[in-house]
Parts: C-alpha cells; sequence; structure tokens
C-alpha cells in the first residue's frame, strides 16, 4: 500500500514539474503598427519593449513601405508572459508608451497611436499649502476634503 501512494505522489510531482515548466517556457509574440495623430504609418522608427522594472527586453524597427504597400509594423517574438511596456520616441513626429500583459496568447494587431502633446505633470504644492497640509491630506486625493 506504501509503494502505491509513494509512486502516486512520485507521479504527481513529476507531473506538477513538467506542467510548470511547460508554462514558463511558453513564448508568445506581440505584434502591430505605430500610427501618428494624423493616421499615417510611421516607418523607420525604433520601438522598445520594456519589461515591468524598465529594463529594455527587446528593440526593433517598424517596417518600411515595399513597393509603396505597408510598412509601419513591428514585432517581437519569443515574448515570455508578463507585463510589458512597448515605447516608441518618433522625435517631432510623437511618443507612446502603451501597457501590455502577455498571458496565454499573442498580441496581435496593437495599434499604437503617437501623441505630440506633453505628458501630463502632476500639479506642483505650494509651500503655503505644504504647511497648511495636515499628514492625513498630503497622503493623497482620496483623503483630502473639499468645501
Amino acid at each position: 500500500m506504501k509503494v502505491k501512494k509513494q509512486m502516486s505522489r512520485t507521479l504527481s510531482i513529476l507531473f506538477y514539474a513538467l506542467f510548470c515548466t511547460l508554462l514558463l517556457s511558453a513564448d508568445f509574440k506581440i505584434s502591430g503598427s505605430v500610427v501618428d495623430e494624423t493616421g499615417e504609418k510611421v516607418m523607420g522608427e525604433t520601438v522598445l519593449l520594456l519589461k515591468s522594472d524598465g529594463t529594455e527586453s527587446q528593440r526593433t524597427e517598424t517596417s518600411k513601405a515595399r513597393f509603396g504597400i505597408g510598412g509601419g509594423t513591428f514585432t517581437f517574438k519569443k515574448v515570455l508572459p508578463g507585463e510589458y511596456t512597448v515605447q516608441v520616441d518618433a522625435g517631432e513626429r510623437g511618443k507612446a508608451n502603451v501597457n501590455v500583459w502577455v498571458g496565454e496568447a499573442d498580441v496581435a494587431d496593437l495599434v499604437i497611436t503617437l501623441s505630440t502633446a506633453p505628458a501630463e505633470k502632476p500639479p506642483a504644492e505650494t509651500a503655503a499649502e505644504t504647511e497648511a497640509a495636515t499628514p492625513t491630506e498630503t497622503a493623497g486625493a482620496a483623503t483630502t476634503t473639499g468645501s
């Protein structure tokens, strides 16, 4: 009886280890296109794939048009599951950061629209506001009360 239980347990552990190995070794693709604010495809620009900690995972360039057709597409291959940011900086044509979650399937047909608008910055507090605020008010907008 002990032998059967031990063998069953060993097989369960082996199956679990195999399942985890297959899950972690799965790789996916992220593909899409980059367009500017007018909807025109952006060609020959660098596209970065950043890990959740901000480090670069991969880089590629948007494709160029061939025979006057297409262009502006990109593909990242062999992407492991996780959270990423796709970043494009096309200078005067605009910039974009798009958060992407890779899980159980490829991320396809992602359209990244560049923006020339400056990034919004949180309003700066004045010294008087900082001094007048209580510790709970400076913790966040959810704890402040307005009149």
